[in-house]
């Protein structure tokens, strides 16, 4: 998968959450606060949860694909 954060062979430069956590070291010196953006899911039996949560709960979890409608 190509992208801004991936190489040529689909390996990630960084980790999911290490761009909040950059952001929010530095907020301070740069005057800003951070709002982070958590990954949220759709699950059967919760509606939408973190997808931590999901995955901690073991909830089944729907995806939307764009190429199978």
């Amino acid at each position: 998968m190509a992208g801004s954060k991936s190489s040529v062979t689909g390996d990630d430069f960084y980790g999911a959450y290490d761009a909040q956590d950059f952001a929010k070291e530095k907020g301070p010196e740069l005057g800003v606060i951070p709002v982070p953006s958590l990954n949220l899911v759709y699950t059967e039996e919760e509606g939408y949860v973190t997808a931590d949560e999901a995955e901690e709960k073991g909830l089944h979890t729907k995806k939307l694909s764009g190429t199978k409608f």
